[in-house]
């Protein structure tokens, strides 16, 4: 009989960002993860590395094109390109070469247990067929990796094991309704669970309602300000929206065209997203008097917690610490559970 250790990851591919688990956590540590942008071009370094640093990147084979997936992915990107906003995402060569890519800077000789997650209103769709595509083995760079089982599930049911287990709340969680927000990068995801069990029918997702469409109303209210002031267009690239989204998140100055521009002017565009994203939520969920608990995680949940706060005002509305990395966080401990491991418990988080 084979003693060896089984080895559980996730990787968890949004439209915005790649991100996966480097550990499970039965070191006693957090599960430790990384992350690097959804966007995979087709490879074309032709020797330029030879001038500069080399591009933290790898070229991943699928159905015989290269793709060139990493931190340093955008950098390979023509400047009118942009990233793939689609429902059908999870089907595409990009897609597989985004978690080949994930897959190799894991570093591990196989895993036992992947656990995947999708948007909650592909899952029915496309879970099946994805969980079966991934399973088997995948061509990197150097080597063959096997991933011997996959799961899929909804992208914030990840969120809702990460932050039960952080707070030592698993037992609470299988004993009230909660609703678990997902404001990612294309979509806003929102899970409504009565114990630890998805309620289908108050579960949905809006589309252009993330980070994405945020970015854009904010750059195009930009870009009309520009005209009106300098009498000419301003275009608006996948790497100026990346520089915005940088700013507003870490508080730095946004320079566009080479000038200083105030974002907080044009905030108000965002916001009309947010405010039309949750609308759709609220009539999806319908009554919020039977909800006891309210989670928000994904990488807008920066940009979402004040509304969302306000909404369920008098709740104990929580956000997950690195919000960006709670759904593969909880990716992780459900695929370390499944493989028979027991992910470490984490850190407590902080109600809002």
């Amino acid at each position: 009989m084979n003693s060896e250790k089984k080895i559980a990851r996730a990787i968890d591919v949004g439209y915005g960002n790649t991100k996966y688990t480097l550990t499970d956590g039965m070191d006693g540590n957090e599960i430790e993860c990384a992350m690097f942008p959804s966007v995979a071009p087709v490879s074309s370094r032709k020797g330029l590395e030879a001038f500069g640093s080399p591009r933290d990147t790898t070229s991943v084979d699928v159905e015989g094109t290269l793709f060139e997936v990493g931190p340093d992915a955008m950098l390979g990107m023509a400047a009118n390109a942009s990233r793939t906003l689609d429902l059908d995402f999870a089907r595409k060569p990009a897609y597989t070469a985004l978690v080949r890519g994930a897959l190799d800077r894991m570093k591990v000789p196989r895993v036992d247990c992947l656990f995947l997650g999708l948007p909650v209103s592909s899952v029915e769709a496309l879970g099946r067929d994805l969980a079966q595509r991934m399973t088997g083995l995948h061509r990197l760079q150097d080597r063959e990796i096997e991933v011997k089982e996959c799961m899929v599930v909804p992208q914030p049911v990840g969120g809702m094991w990460d932050f039960g287990v952080r707070n030592s709340m698993l037992p609470h969680l299988q004993s009230s309704n909660s609703l678990l927000i997902d404001p990612g990068y294309f979509t806003l995801d929102w899970v409504v669970t009565r114990g630890l069990k998805m309620v289908g029918v108050r579960s949905g997702a809006a589309n252009n309602a993330g980070m994405a469409a945020i970015l854009r109303a904010i750059g195009e209210s930009m870009a009309n300000t520009i005209k009106q002031r300098e009498g000419k267009p301003a275009d608006l690239t996948e790497s100026s929206l990346d520089r915005m989204d940088e700013a507003i998140r870490l508080g730095r100055p946004f320079r566009f065209n080479g000038k200083a521009e105030d974002l907080s002017r044009h905030m108000a565009a965002g916001q009309k997203v947010i405010d039309d994203g949750l609308a759709k939520l609220a009539h999806q969920i319908g009554t919020k008097s039977d909800i006891d608990n309210v989670i928000i995680v994904g990488g807008a949940a920066h940009l979402y917690q004040a509304s969302v706060v306000q909404m369920f005002h008098g709740y104990d509305v929580r956000v997950a610490q690195h919000a960006v990395y709670a759904n593969v966080r909880g990716f992780g401990m459900m695929a370390a559970r499944r493989a028979g491991l027991h992910a470490a418990p984490a850190k407590a988080e902080v109600g809002v």
